[in-house]
C-alpha cells in the first residue's frame, strides 16, 4: 500500500462516485474548498442572524474521540458500498485496512497486530472513509438540525 495508490483512489472517488452521491452538504472537515474556519464563519453568521432578529440559539458541539482508531472495518464497507463505490474497490480498501500489521515494541520487546477496526491515522483516504461513515450530519439535517461538521 503506498501512498501514491492511496492519492489516485482519494481523487478517483471524489471525481466519481461522490459526484454521485456526495458526502453531506454539512461536512467541511476534509473537503476541498471547505474548513473548520468555514465552518465557524457560518455558524457566527447564523447566529448574529438570530441576535438581530432577537431570537435565540442553541449549540451542541461534539468531539469523536478516537473516530479514526474505532471505526470499523464492517462500517467503512458498508459506507463505501452505499456511496456507489464499485465493488473491487470496496475489496482493495478493506484489504488495504485489514492487511496492516501495525507493530508497537518497548525495550527488547515487540508485539505484532492484526486490526478489525480503524483507519490508518497518516492514511491519504482515512479522512476520507471516516467521512463516508459519518451519517450522524445527514441524520441530524434530515430532522431539520443545522450542522456543521
Amino acid at each position: 500500500m503506498g501512498s501514491y495508490q492511496e492519492r489516485l483512489i482519494d481523487r478517483f472517488l471524489k471525481t466519481g462516485p461522490l459526484r454521485n452521491l456526495p458526502l453531506a452538504n454539512a461536512q467541511y472537515a476534509y473537503r476541498e474548498g471547505r474548513s473548520t474556519e468555514t465552518a465557524l464563519h457560518h455558524l457566527v453568521g447564523r447566529i448574529e442572524t438570530q441576535l438581530e432578529a432577537k431570537g435565540y440559539a442553541i449549540g451542541t458541539f461534539l468531539d469523536i474521540e478516537g473516530a479514526f482508531n474505532s471505526t470499523s472495518n464492517k462500517a467503512i464497507k458498508e459506507a463505501t458500498t452505499r456511496h456507489g463505490v464499485p465493488e473491487p474497490l470496496v475489496d482493495w480498501i478493506e484489504d488495504m485496512l485489514t492487511g496492516r500489521n501495525p507493530l508497537v515494541g518497548y525495550g527488547d520487546t515487540a508485539i505484532k497486530g492484526k486490526p478489525d477496526r480503524g483507519c490508518p491515522q497518516e492514511g491519504v483516504l482515512s479522512p476520507l472513509l471516516w467521512c463516508l461513515v459519518n451519517d450522524l450530519l445527514e441524520n441530524l439535517q434530515r430532522k431539520s438540525f443545522l450542522t456543521y461538521g
